[in-house]
């Protein structure tokens, strides 16, 4: 019998009292297996479990409580040497119905070992990230996660329907006048998990523990702490940016810090649950488009190019009501941009709150005959926009992040 599934049937084996005890933090990886096993037990076990959680350290309380209201995520099997990992990244695709997209970047990462048998897809999936040194990131665009080298990356132990990445960190200091100086670190994640109609943002992240090897212990830091260090932000505005396309972490450290020894962190996922798309005819010359669909009026207020380099339009989106509108204080599911031929590329700018509604700025690259003098413009915008999302809590911790 496999080594993974002899432990994996040895622990299911175990009463809950045996794989509480082993829910001591001293092995993240043993403790989230343990966490793991116990969501898995049958239900006469759950008021037994719930009991032994209480007496657990908080963080790992709160991981096992959410962990027993979490679907049971799919298993999957793989086994190989020198596997090419777009042939894991599609293994994973086939057996869980996991979306993802493989870029191999500059430099492809070398074959991979595998011996996964009957192993949870997500663990399985940070696993085969980790040994591929790649990162998955959600393109609403593409409607999948982008995997691809993003430089040395490493892996994270979280509750069993999430995949999370430590990506990179970025050391710096806030000087504002009349304020003392702080130092930070910003600490960069990449995340997968089930994504419904697609991922709006990763946000509301509460910090349980975090020790660095030197000075005191880290500390959630935000900007406006110390004042404004940019433009001013409305509510509305501020609302938008609390929710972003990868998890992130703001600490206060000291500048003698080297390492981030241990991190135990929980953050949001916001997910979409049912979706509406819109498609409106790309604008004509004079820049001008409009079309009312499932309770919102989208309307391109104007257009203009810039030699065969990019383009831009103003988009305006109205809702009908304010159940609609508050549905716009979010990241689009996706956003897409077409035209006869191919390489057209775009992004959204940050939106303008308007009344009833949000106006983006949408710049498009590319996507015409380098020989023209003006790029070629869109023949149909096309957005899709959540009806509901509901909101997920991951649990995460780390060992041994340098700050550099």
């Amino acid at each position: 019998m496999n080594a993974l599934v002899l432990a994996a049937a040895l622990l299911l084996a175990q009463e809950p009292a045996e794989l509480l005890k082993k829910v001591d933090g001293k092995d993240p990886a043993a403790s989230f297996k343990a966490i793991a096993a116990l969501a898995e037990l049958d239900a006469k076990h759950r008021g037994e479990i719930e009991k032994g959680a209480a007496a657990l350290p908080e963080f790992y309380r709160d991981a096992l409580l959410a962990e027993l209201k979490s679907p049971a995520t799919a298993k999957v099997t793989l086994k190989g040497t020198q596997m090419p990992l777009a042939s894991c990244l599609e293994e994973l695709t086939k057996q869980a119905g996991l979306p993802l997209d493989y870029f191999a970047g500059v430099t492809g990462p070398v074959p991979i070992d595998l011996d996964f048998d009957n192993v949870p897809a997500y663990e399985a999936f940070a696993e085969v990230c980790s040994r591929g040194q790649v990162a998955p990131m959600w393109l609403g665009y593409k409607n999948a996660y982008q995997v691809m080298n993003q430089g040395p990356t490493r892996r994270g132990y979280a509750t069993r329907n999430c995949t999370i990445m430590y990506q990179s960190s970025y050391l710096g200091r806030s000087i504002v006048a009349g304020k003392a100086p702080v130092s930070y670190a910003s600490l960069t994640f990449m995340g997968a998990t089930p994504h419904g109609e697609g991922i709006l943002g990763w946000g509301n992240v509460r910090v349980y523990e975090a020790v660095v090897d030197a000075g005191p212990a880290p500390v959630l830091y935000s900007f406006d702490e110390i004042g404004a260090t940019g433009p001013p932000m409305d509510k509305w505005l501020a609302a938008y940016r609390a929710w972003a396309g990868y998890p992130y972490i703001t600490l206060r450290v000291t500048e003698d810090a080297k390492k981030i020894v241990r991190l135990r962190f929980s953050v949001q996922v916001r997910v979409a649950t049912k979706s509406r798309t819109i498609e409106i005819a790309g604008p004509a010359a004079e820049g001008k488009g409009k079309v009312s669909q499932d309770g919102y009026e989208v309307e391109v207020r104007d257009i203009e190019t810039f030699g065969n380099r990019f383009g831009r339009l103003r988009l305006r989106i109205k809702a009908a009501t304010p159940e609609l509108d508050s549905l716009l204080c979010m990241l689009p599911i996706r956003s897409l941009l077409q035209n006869e031929k191919p390489g057209i590329g775009s992004h959204w700018a940050e939106p303008t709150k308007v009344d009833g509604g949000v106006e983006y700025l949408w710049t498009w690259l590319g996507g015409g005959d380098p020989k023209s003098e003006e790029v070629t413009r869109p023949t149909k915008i096309i957005f899709t926009l959540p009806a509901a999302y509901e909101d997920r809590t991951i649990f995460a911790e780390f060992r041994d992040i340098p700050l550099r």
